[in-house]
């Protein structure tokens, strides 16, 4: 009976730490694995990836929020996968916003996200009107060179308002 409750217990808390609609962690979980992220041996190799869906309102816009919501989960897909090879997990920070936490080395990793950028580019996602692109705008930062988790965090917010603002379906590095 206690081997049960422990195992619903596990059940119900992977339950609160995920998003309803993308299956991904969120972003309390986040929080909560950075705690436990910067206390580890190598937390000099930490980095935030953070990830925009650019132009994500004029896909719910024109062709309806289930297409957004497809694109969502596309995406979603597409960052768990290339988050395995960053050594990271993925979250969905809100919205259209999304946190890959790694440890790897720059070289490697600036290699990944271009292919990772590319290959969410180079696939559409079926609407019967049209089929639908997407491209993301990316920032990168690191725990060695910021003071704290928050400062990582908003550097990397910081690098996405910049990718934007450079064109959009870029990578900005801090």
């Amino acid at each position: 009976m206690i081997e049960q409750l422990l195992k619903e217990k596990l059940l119900l808390e992977d339950k609160i730490n995920r998003d309803h609609l993308t299956q991904l962690y969120n972003r309390r979980k986040m929080e909560d694995d950075l705690v436990e992220f910067t206390n580890h041996k190598n937390s000099f190799l930490l980095t935030t990836i953070f990830i925009d869906a650019d132009r994500f309102k004029g896909i719910n816009d024109k062709f309806g929020h289930e297409a957004g919501d497809r694109t969502l989960i596309y995406l979603a897909n597409k960052l768990q996968i290339y988050a395995k090879s960053l050594n990271g997990e993925v979250y969905r920070y809100g919205g259209e916003e999304f946190v890959i936490l790694c440890f790897i080395a720059k070289d490697r990793l600036i290699q990944g996200l271009n292919e990772l950028k590319e290959d969410i580019k180079a696939e559409k996602i079926f609407h019967p009107i049209r089929d639908i692109s997407i491209t993301v705008s990316m920032g990168v930062s690191f725990f060695s060179d910021s003071k704290s988790t928050i400062d990582m965090i908003k550097k990397a917010d910081e690098c996405v308002y910049k990718a934007k603002a450079n064109g959009r379906d870029r990578i900005e590095i801090a």
